[in-house]
């Protein structure tokens, strides 16, 4: 497969995966918001936006952070943000469009038209209703970005050969997942008042009912966590995506010698399956910040391997 192919297919997965996890989490972080009202409670909000790339808030000379409802609306909709969910859809359909002739005309249509979706505008009827517009404009959006990222999955899963191009497609949608749990599941390691709750973490990755059918309670601190980094039968587990991973380069490799990705993984899912996640507390944020570095190495061996076609 061409270099050109393989990366264009690998950060369509990216992109898509990227747009749905990002959409789940500011559809959370938008319903916090609204909770918090004007009492200034919305630490829990700033922490799920800050899973998703968003800055550090910093204070101005009074004090004042900047306002979260606004960062909000930007990881929204505005597509000169790196990280927002209109950025990630545009993405996606830009890197598809150079590999038309691979993907299925269904899957180009479901991206090529949700890329396309305008903003919505302001209308009339006054600053309250225009507010109130954008408010549900952003669940709207939001909720059919998940809907068309279910879609494009279904349409991969279909139509499309269990080649090479199919495996670095799913290779990019188990990196991007397994980033963004590591980074919720540190958002909620990181304790204290800012920190999102147990069921907020689980609805990020639509795993609230499937945990309560199987342990009815979420008052278990150590079975939230557990669930969400080595769960085999929940998809979204991090341990879950490390396999994908796994299999999907094994698939790629040519010979009998393992390639540095494919090694760089087998280990970092070897130390999740053996190591306890709901272990010592305090141990738990280091040893999510070193699964954060182990992805970023397999991403750059990876790029390194497959995707860089070198000088010149």
């Amino acid at each position: 497969m061409l270099t050109r192919t393989a990366g264009a297919l690998y950060r369509v997965g990216r992109c898509v995966e990227r747009a749905d996890d990002s959409a789940a989490v500011l559809a959370e972080a938008l319903h916090l918001l609204a909770a918090a009202g004007a009492s200034g409670a919305d630490q829990p909000a700033r922490s799920l936006l800050a899973v998703l790339g968003a800055p550090a808030p910093v204070a101005d000379r009074d004090g004042r952070l900047p306002d979260a409802r606004a960062l909000a609306t930007a990881l929204v909709w505005d597509r000169g943000t790196a990280c927002s969910v209109a950025s990630s859809v545009a993405r996606a359909r830009d890197s598809a469009r150079g590999v038309r002739e691979v993907l299925s005309v269904a899957m180009w249509e479901c991206l090529n038209v949700t890329a396309a979706l305008p903003e919505p505008g302001p209308g009339a009827g006054g600053a309250d209703r225009r507010a109130e517009r954008g408010r549900a404009g952003q669940h709207r959006y939001l909720a059919l970005v998940r809907d068309r990222a279910a879609m494009f999955a279904g349409l991969a899963d279909s139509t499309i050969a269990r080649d090479d191009g199919w495996r670095f497609l799913l290779l990019g949608r188990a990196l991007e997942r397994a980033e963004t749990g590591t980074r919720l599941l540190a958002a909620r390691a990181a304790g204290g008042p800012g920190a999102p709750d147990r069921s907020t973490v689980l609805r990020c990755v639509g795993g609230l009912e499937v945990f309560l059918r199987a342990s009815g309670r979420v008052s278990d601190e150590g079975a939230v966590v557990r669930f969400l980094a080595v769960e085999r039968a929940f998809p979204r587990s991090l341990l879950h995506a490390l396999a994908l991973a796994e299999d999907s380069l094994a698939g790629l490799a040519a010979g009998p010698a393992a390639p540095t990705a494919l090694r760089l993984v087998r280990r970092a899912r070897s130390e999740l399956e053996c190591a306890d996640p709901a272990g010592p507390a305090t141990d738990l944020p280091d040893r999510l910040a070193a699964l954060s570095r182990d992805l970023a190495d397999i991403g750059d061996a990876v790029t390194a391997e497959y995707l860089d076609v070198g000088p010149g």
